[in-house]
C-alpha cells in the first residue's frame, strides 16, 4: 500500500512539473485609450492588430469593452502555448518594423 501511495505521488507530482512547464498562459491585456479614441483604437486592432497576433503565433480569444460609456478602455484576451512563447511572440511582435510603422 505505501508503495502505491509514493507511486502515485511521484506520478502527481512529475504531472504537475510537466503542466507548470508547457501550461498554455492566458493573457489579459488593458489599454487606457485616449478620450473619443476607442472606435479608433478598436479599428487599428481589427484592421491591423490581428494580423500581427497570429502572425507571432498568438491566438486572439476576444476584445472586449465596457457597458459603462464613459469608461474607454479596451480589453484583449489572448493565448500562449506557455510563458516561453508569450515572452517571445510579445518581443517579436514590438520590434516588427511593418508594426512600428
Amino acid at each position: 500500500m505505501a508503495r502505491l501511495a509514493l507511486s502515485l505521488i511521484f506520478f502527481l507530482c512529475v504531472g504537475m512539473f510537466q503542466s507548470t512547464v508547457s501550461a498554455k498562459v492566458y493573457e489579459l491585456r488593458t489599454y487606457n485609450v485616449e478620450t473619443g479614441r476607442q472606435a479608433d483604437a478598436l479599428k487599428l486592432m481589427a484592421d491591423h492588430g490581428v494580423s500581427f497576433i497570429k502572425k507571432y503565433n498568438m491566438e486572439l480569444i476576444g476584445v472586449w469593452t465596457p457597458t459603462d460609456v464613459f469608461d474607454e478602455r479596451v480589453f484583449m484576451l489572448v493565448g500562449h502555448e506557455n510563458r516561453e512563447a508569450a515572452g517571445k511572440s510579445w518581443s517579436s511582435f514590438q520590434a516588427d518594423a511593418d508594426w512600428k510603422k
